[in-house]
């Protein structure tokens, strides 16, 4: 999976679609930065982007990027943060 994935450069790949985009990602995401998210929507300026507050890699709400941010790896209980269902919502009635 990983090899086959690798092939693609999402920016490329961004590049070639002529449909409605949403980026979303977390300021508290310690996998990918906000930076990452700022260089795809460089690729096409129709990508409608949003950084929500709070929100790590796995769409929980965590207040740093510390231990409490690792420990919800593990917290299958813990709700997907709400803003996200708001942002996707959204989209999608747009």
């Amino acid at each position: 999976f990983l090899y086959t994935w690798m092939q693609y450069d999402p920016q490329e790949e961004l590049k070639k679609l002529d449909i409605p985009i949403l980026l979303i990602t977390g300021d508290k995401d310690f996998q990918v930065q906000v930076s990452e998210l700022h260089l795809l929507a460089s690729a096409n300026p129709n990508a409608q982007t949003v950084i929500i507050e709070n929100m790590n890699h796995i769409l929980k709400e965590v207040d740093n990027m510390g231990m409490e941010n690792q420990r919800t790896y593990n917290n299958p209980s813990l709700p997907i943060i709400p803003k996200l269902i708001e942002v996707i919502v959204d989209f999608i009635n747009k």
